[in-house]
This record gives C-alpha cells, structure tokens and sequence, in this order.
C-alpha cells in the first residue's frame, strides 16, 4: 500500500490541474461568454462548382444578451496556422462587445479542400453566414481582418465586395500580400522557390504558376477597375487599415507601398519600423482596435481610452499550457498510484546489470544519425509518413542488433518468446490505451473548451492511417529508449535514474522535433505531443516495464494530432 505521504504527494498534480483550470475558466468568462463552432460552404471557384465547407469559431461577445445584435469581424489566419493559433484579436473583440469569427481557409485546420484557386473566397463564404444571420449580427457593423495569407486574403475580399455588394464596413490587413506580380517576379528570377517551400503541403501550384490566377488573386485588379467597376476617391479606402513591419523578410515592405500607389487616400497606412513579419508588437492590435471601434461605434481615435496589454492573451495561453501540464502530471499520478506494483510479472530476459553511460553515448550517436537519415528520405520523398514507416525500419533494426549483440552468448528461442510475450500482454496493451485515452480526451475537453490548440482527428480514416503510420515507428523508436537505454542506466537511485532519463529523452526529443519540423503547425503539434508523451513514458515504464504499454499509449496521443493534418498523408 501506498504511505500516506506518498498518496498526498500523488494528489498534488490533481490539485494543480484543478487550480489551473479554474483560472483558465476566470479569465476565459471574463473575456468571452462561450465559443460555438460553425460551418457554411464557400464557393470557391468564380464559375461556381467548386463548394467548400469553411470551419469556423464564433466567440461571443463577453456582455452577450440574447435577442441583442452585436458587431462582427471575421479573422483569416496567415499560412501554414489556423483559426485556433493566434487569438490576440479574437480576445480583444469580444471584450469590447463585438463578435470574432476566426475561420478556417482550404488546406488548413478544419476546411475541406487543398489550398488552391480562390481559396479567398472563403471570408466571402463567411460573409454570406453572417449575413444569413441578421437577427444575430449588427450588419452595420461588419469588419474583417487577417495576417499574412489572411491580409491578402482580407483585400481581395474587400475589393471584390467594393464593387458588388460592399458588405465590409472596415478591414484590416496585417503583413498582407498586396502585389501577385511581385511573387511571379520573384518565381521566375528563382528568388523563390515555391516547389521547395511548399513540399509537404497541399497545395494546388497552379496558385502560382498561372498567369490566370495571378490576375485574379491581384487586389490591385478589384481596385483599380480591372476586376470592378473604378471607385470613386474615398468611397472605400478609408475603411481599409493596412499594417505592415519594415523589417518584414516574408511579404516585403514594398508591397506596402504598391499599395499607397494604388488604393492613396483610400487606405489608413500604419508602419512599424524595425518589426518583422509576424507582428508581434502591442500597436498591431492597438491600432486595429481603434479602428472597428471608430467605424462599429463611432469613437474618435484621439478621444479613445484603449488599453491593450499582451498580457491578457499571453495569459490566456500559459495557463492553456499549465492546465495542459497539470493534465500530464495527473497521468504520471494515476500511474503511480494504480499501477505501483506489476499487473503482469515481467519475464527478464536481458542482463540485469546496466552497461554504464560510455555505452549509452556510443549508442546514441548512431541514433542522431538515423534521424538525419529519416529527414533525407523526407526531403526526398516529401512524404512524412512514408519517412517515418522507412524509419522505423531502419530503428527496429538497429535496436534489434544491439539487443542480440548484447544477448550473443545466451540468446535462446525461449528466451525470445518470453521477451514478446512480456512486452506485449493484453493487459500492457490496456493500460496503454486508457492512459492516452485520458490525456487525449482531457486535452480535447480543454482545446474546443477554450477554443485554443485544437487538433482533433479530421476523420476516422486518417485516424486509422496515423495508428499504422506511427504505431510501426514508434514501438521501434521504443524499444531503443527502454531496452538500450532507461534499462542501462548505471543511477541505483530510481529517481536518479528517471531525471537521467528525462534529460536525455528532452535533449533527444528537441533534435528530433528540430529536424523535422516541415513548419506546418498540426505536424509540429504532432511531434511536441510525440515528446510529451515519450517523457511520461518514462515513468509509465519505470513502473510497469511493458513496450506494449508505452508504445500505445505514445501512439494514442500522436495519432490523435497527426489525424489532424492530411499533410503528414501526402
């Protein structure tokens, strides 16, 4: 039994996590009253066959009174994230009363299709569902705002609206693309190489190779007339906001001033000196927000007594991360208090006596090598997924090696067997599936709770084909960690031994989300919860020495967050 020293000290990751969840809560109803997800078909193509289902996350207004209409901005996030990434405008909005509609464009989070021709369209999507909902929005009061692909997006949107049906009372465009002919120029003088940097993603290449699409996703083309009618001086432009770094290496600074060319007294221009392309600077949404209130509300700028601080939305995720730690720690806790004797006798089959970390650091160096391998296979083939089936070829046979090599003089059929049979008991197997049901459950409880960090399954299928991708690679990824290295530990101390082990398993683990991180978030979301989970693996081994249960549980998680992303499938 289990001293009640020990039990109370097991029951203190519960009361973190319950702490920590409890302030999350305090400050998620002190910013917005609840969060719904939606979703409308967009029609894509200007022809009209090509219909989308855009994802989208109304957060309500923190002062919502049913039966009320309130303010809207719809928000674009910027390539490669997604709706649920950046939520420092969302979290300013629905404080002061007004709706925020973060969205999903093709080929990222929750909307159907690839990134390709028109993927704009979906903020027009968006726009025909909030107009669907009169009783429910203010229409008066429509904005929308975007960075990066999002601001690109935002212009055309608000371009192609100026001269149909001018549904946008004001916009705002982060580091938004403004000049196409800049990326062709930049494509075929090879400064860009869109091949490369789009490899593992899907994404229709005709975006940027035809003459055609360039036109079309021009918002020069909507403003100057080419695409609409000519606007009239000042009829539009002073509802648009564009703000842009002058360091920013992505979109150029120049591209700011295309725009002062085209749009002049018909914009609101904000340049910040020295910031980069991600713009994360107070006065980005400072600005912003004293534009929708001018034009939602009628405050003057000057008159304004806006307070923004990052620490508001800089809360809002740290203590997503704490709770999410308090969840990991609550695990580690249940392990210990549940499974603090073994359930199945463990058949030892490998010398007792650990080889010492001489031998540890000779096998190790093999290991960085075997990663740089998978991650030339991956720039080769361009297919995570197959990198990693290739991988785990290459890491089961390595570890199997050295495991023979150790055991050359006393290696028997029998003693093989009982090494599977040990490691792989029904019973491991459950302990495994239930411990990375409990944190993959309570992690989606807390994403979609908090509208933050969602990576969910997008399907069962791509749930399925995450199990046999990684199930493969991470067994083989296992039996190396445990059997050549945790069981080789020379520490007599056990909590010596698991610190040890958690150093090494970070250093390990930092390389290899380092090196494999195509920049795509819900694949480098894969490899961080791969991490997490590899270090609680420690512990769950520790007390119950099973590959059966550390493997699964490991692929539990990281199946979870790789079925989010069709990218690792391509």
């Amino acid at each position: 039994m289990l001293s009640r020293k020990k039990f109370t000290l097991l029951i203190l990751p519960f009361l973190f996590f319950a702490g920590s969840l409890t302030a999350q809560l305090i400050l998620f109803f002190n910013t917005t009253s609840r969060i719904e997800q939606v979703s409308f078909p967009s029609t894509l193509d200007e022809n009209g066959p090509v219909v989308e289902i855009t994802s989208g996350n109304l957060f309500y207004p923190r002062n919502y009174v049913p039966g009320e209409k309130y303010p809207v901005v719809i928000i674009v996030h910027g390539f490669e994230v997604t709706k649920t990434t950046d939520l420092r405008l969302a979290t300013e909005l629905t404080k002061r009363g007004i709706f925020a509609l973060p969205i999903d464009l093709s080929g990222h989070g929750h909307t159907t299709g690839i990134l390709g021709p028109y993927f704009w369209k979906h903020a027009i999507g968006a726009l025909d569902y909030v107009y669907s909902r009169p009783d429910f929005f203010n229409l008066s009061a429509v904005g929308m705002c975007g960075h990066s692909l999002g601001g690109w997006t935002t212009l055309l949107a608000a371009g192609y609206e100026a001269s149909r049906l001018d549904r946008l009372n004001a916009c705002v465009s982060w580091a938004g693309v403004f000049n196409t002919s800049r990326m062709l120029d930049a494509l075929e003088s090879n400064e860009v190489d869109f091949t490369y940097i789009l490899r593992n993603l899907k994404v229709d290449m005709d975006l940027f190779n035809n003459l055609s699409y360039q036109f079309d996703h021009n918002p020069v083309s909507y403003f100057n007339g080419s695409l609409g009618a000519q606007l009239a001086p000042d009829v539009y432009g002073p509802r648009i906001l564009l703000i842009h770094g002058t360091a920013d290496d992505v979109v150029p600074y120049a591209n700011l001033l295309d725009a002062n060319k085209t749009l002049g007294t018909n914009a609101t221009y904000y340049t910040l000196e020295g910031v980069d392309h991600l713009l994360i600077d107070d006065r980005v949404v400072y600005q912003t927000i004293l534009h929708f209130e001018y034009h939602f509300f009628g405050i003057d700028p000057s008159e304004n007594t806006l307070s923004i601080s990052n620490f508001t939305y800089l809360s809002y995720y740290i203590l997503q991360l704490l709770t999410l730690l308090g969840l990991f720690l609550s695990i580690l806790s249940l392990i210990f208090i549940f499974w603090y004797k073994e359930i199945v006798p463990r058949e030892e089959t490998l010398p007792a006596k650990p080889r010492g970390f001489k031998f540890i650091a000779l096998t190790t160096l093999p290991y960085v090598g075997i990663i740089f391998a998978i991650y030339g296979i991956q720039l080769i083939v361009c297919n995570l997924f197959f990198s990693l089936l290739i991988g785990s070829l290459i890491f089961f046979a390595y570890s199997l090696g050295i495991l023979i090599y150790l055991n050359r003089n006393s290696i028997e059929r029998k003693a093989i067997w009982n090494a599977i049979r040990s490691n792989s008991h029904a019973s491991s197997i459950l302990v495994g599936f239930h411990l990375g049901l409990f944190a993959i459950l309570g992690y989606l409880t807390l994403a979609y709770g908090f509208g933050l960090f969602v990576f969910s399954p997008l399907s069962i299928q791509y749930l399925v084909f995450s199990v046999i991708g990684l199930l493969p690679f991470i067994l083989s990824h296992e039996i190396f960690l445990r059997k050549i290295i945790q069981d080789n530990i020379p520490l007599r101390n056990r909590w010596l031994n698991r610190i040890f082990m958690g150093f090494y398993t970070l250093f390990l683990m930092a390389f290899f989300v380092y090196q494999l991180n195509i920049m795509f978030l819900a694949v480098v979301a894969m490899l961080i919860g791969f991490a997490f989970a590899t270090l609680t693996g420690i512990f769950l081994y520790a007390k119950y020495p099973s590959l059966g249960a550390t493997a699964v549980f490991i692929t539990v998680i990281t199946s979870t967050f790789a079925a989010n992303c069709y990218f690792f499938f391509i």
